[in-house]
Formats: structure tokens, C-alpha cells, sequence
């Protein structure tokens, strides 16, 4: 987790300094960053679901799917 917040803080830093310099929105940038840490999650409940219950891991995308 500590070194997921510390990617994102550096994420959020050259993505702001790169926006500068391109014409893609800062907006958008930090949106991906917000997802950053989200797609991890989802990756360690979806392997903890396989793992429970293999049958649970298609509801769980499902619903990542229709959430994000």
C-alpha cells in the first residue's frame, strides 16, 4: 500500500508537469490515477474470490465492470 501511495504521488506529479507540455487535459490524468490504485484492488479481490469461490469471480467483474 505504501508503495502504491508513492507510485500515485509521482503519477500525479509528471502527469501534471507532462500536461503542460501536451494539450491532454490534467482532468483526465488525475482520473487515472484515482484508478490506479483501484485496478490493484480489484486484481487482490479477485483473486481471493477465485480462491473461496471459484463461481464468484464473474459477479465480481461484473460489478467492477458496470461501477467503474
Amino acid at each position: 500500500m505504501l508503495l502504491s501511495i508513492g507510485a500515485v504521488s509521482i503519477y500525479i506529479l509528471i502527469s501534471y508537469l507532462m500536461g503542460n507540455y501536451t494539450n491532454v487535459e490534467k482532468n483526465v490524468l488525475l482520473f487515472a490515477a484515482i484508478l490506479i490504485p483501484a485496478t490493484f484492488v480489484n486484481g487482490i479481490l479477485a483473486a481471493i474470490n477465485l480462491g473461496w469461490k471459484p463461481h464468484a469471480i464473474s459477479y465480481g467483474t461484473l460489478a467492477y465492470g458496470i461501477s467503474s
